[in-house]
């Protein structure tokens, strides 16, 4: 599947994937990763502008499920970073063997736990891993898997002070 939209679902997210897929009365008919999405690409940049600015985790994402409860947020995210640690054990031997389908799938779900945990960069990269894995795109896969590590350091380092 190449047309799919993270879970927390949001409605821009979900018409704008809609939108890439859906073909106006006399374009060419091409692959469907030839279409951009605009909304996409400024979503990834905006999302590393808010890292900058806030750091790797939002901490609204996380209070807008557990309000004030810190305990509850401090489990959710320990409990997000193991999860995170195995998959990235996962995805760098998948990129070992040059396992595209593995990579693709472990990715996949990193994607949708960072986006609920509120980490928006390491989503974004998981999103781009994702998409370049489905296209075999291994100068893509090089980019993001190396710039994983990082980010879940980052997400790490800010476990650790919350």
């Amino acid at each position: 599947m190449q047309g799919f939209v993270a879970k927390p679902v949001e409605p821009d997210a979900l018409f704008s994937t809609v939108i890439k897929w859906l073909r106006k009365p006399g374009d060419p008919v091409g692959r469907a990763s030839e279409v951009k999405a605009p909304k996409e690409a400024a979503a990834a940049a905006q999302s590393r502008q808010n890292e900058d600015q806030q750091g790797p985790v939002d901490p609204q994402a996380l209070a807008l499920v557990f309000e004030n409860d810190q305990e509850s947020q401090r489990d959710i995210l320990q409990k997000f970073m193991n999860q995170a640690d195995s998959i990235l054990v996962e995805v760098e031997a998948a990129h070992g063997r040059r396992d595209c389908e593995q990579i693709r799938f472990q990715s996949h779900k990193l994607k949708s736990s960072a986006r609920t945990v509120g980490a928006g960069h390491l989503a974004d990269l998981s999103l781009a891993l994702e998409l370049a894995a489905g296209e075999s795109d291994w100068n893509g896969i090089d980019d993001q898997v190396a710039g994983m590590r990082p980010a879940i350091e980052a997400i790490r380092d800010y476990v650790k002070r919350f």
